[in-house]
């Protein structure tokens, strides 16, 4: 197998989720789940896609070998195009859960650990929960 079809084996544990929480609590006036309350809305909703994105999408490689990235950005075999409406409905969802635990948590330690660490898996990725959860920003 090529090694750009197997992600999972180069898994690094994304941060983002702790970084922005630890971020918002020590810095913030608002609350987690109002901080991403507009990304929920644009995932659900979509946005019109900018010519920067179109080109960016045009000339990605890698998005388009990745079937979860294709159901996603090339639903219909093509790059979006300027101007269409770009949504990421499961992407909505793992941040609805963050939003409702009012904090980055359940991507470390809960349902949203254990699908990546499953999908991952399939993937043959080496990813355990364990992992996940001991996670420290």
């Amino acid at each position: 197998m090529k090694a750009d079809r197997m992600p999972s084996r180069r898994t690094m544990l994304a941060g983002l989720a702790a970084g922005l929480d630890m971020a918002i609590r020590k810095y913030g006036t608002i609350g987690f789940a109002r901080a991403i309350a507009p990304a929920i809305r644009l995932c659900k909703d979509g946005f019109p896609v900018g010519a920067t994105t179109e080109t960016a999408f045009k000339n990605t490689v890698r998005l388009r070998k990745d079937p979860d990235s294709i159901k996603v950005y090339f639903p219909e075999g093509n790059a979006p195009s300027k101007g269409q409406l770009l949504k990421n409905p499961a992407l909505a969802e793992v941040l609805q859960e963050l939003a409702s635990a009012n904090s980055s948590e359940p991507f470390y330690k809960g349902q949203i650990a254990k699908r990546l660490c499953e999908d991952a898996a399939r993937g043959g990725g080496l990813l355990e929960p364990k992992d996940m959860a001991a996670y420290k920003p």
